[in-house]
């Protein structure tokens, strides 16, 4: 081939490559974009709702009017508004858990392992080492990853935690369910954790399950934590789901099997005492 045909062939392939890598960071921003603006506006509309129930515009001439009327209000009226109180906060955690869905949380690497790495390196090699069959998937993408908090307390003797966004849900579900299936995940020979990005409310209404979910391991129950805090467990054959103590307590009741090995889990703190 002469030498100008030569020349032609290797910038064409140049180019060739160039707009193959444009086009796949195109489409990683336009997945990037995508997700951010679906959560942006699912936000808006959660807040939205929040806004209206939280309103406390009411005009000034209607305020002395409210306040006049209050000793003749309704014998349910404080119980409404409990009710009120109890449904904001419950949209406040709701907002929060769903800001964290995207997030895995590494526990126990070495803040050592940061002089030699950026977070987003510790991922990639995290994944080879532990998950080589994910790391092969070309759409598994990392948004950003960092300490938490950022600034690192030299007194505290533990590590910081790694907060690992995805951009797709998908990934990071396929990551927690690889590392449940294998047990044990390491990074250069240390054993460290991975779990969901849990607010503190929701990490203190999953704890609430876990004797009962101990119990239930131990007898093949095959029980689940699924979000927030509901517990799931097999039983003759049926998946059975319960968001409180109170809905199970009423059902095993009705399981002479299941209320010999629950029923002082169970009971309430007063009556164990």
């Amino acid at each position: 081939m002469p030498p100008l045909e030569t020349d032609i062939a290797v910038e064409t392939e140049e180019i060739e490559r160039i707009e193959t890598n444009i086009i796949q960071n195109l489409k990683t921003l336009c997945a990037m974009i995508k997700r951010v603006m679906s959560e942006r506006l699912e936000s808006i509309r959660e807040l939205r709702e929040l806004t209206e129930m939280c309103k406390l515009d009411c005009p000034q001439n209607e305020i002395t009017e409210v306040n006049a009327k209050q000793d003749k209000m309704p014998p349910n009226s404080e119980k409404k508004g409990k009710e009120i109180k109890i449904s904001k906060e419950e949209k406040k955690k709701d907002l929060e858990g769903r800001s964290r869905r995207y997030n895995l949380r590494i526990i126990g690497l070495p803040e050592t392992e940061d002089k030699a790495n950026e977070a987003e390196t510790i991922i990639k090699e995290l994944l080879e080492e532990n998950f080589p069959e994910l790391k092969k998937e070309q759409d598994l993408q990392v948004e950003t990853a960092h300490r938490v908090p950022l600034k690192f307390n030299e007194k505290k003797a533990t590590p910081r935690h790694i907060l690992v966004t995805f951009l797709n849900l998908k990934d990071k579900d396929k990551i927690l369910q690889a590392s449940r299936e294998r047990k044990q995940v390491t990074y250069k020979g240390t054993k460290i954790r991975l779990t969901s990005d849990f607010s503190l409310a929701t990490l203190n209404a999953r704890r609430q399950w876990n004797n009962i979910y101990r119990i239930l391991k131990e007898n093949n129950f095959e029980p689940r934590i699924i979000y927030p805090a509901k517990l799931s467990f097999l039983y003759e054959g049926n998946c059975k789901t319960f968001s409180d103590m109170q809905g199970l307590r009423k059902y095993i009741n009705q399981e002479p099997s299941l209320k010999s090995l629950l029923y002082d889990l169970l009971q309430p703190k007063e009556n164990q005492n």
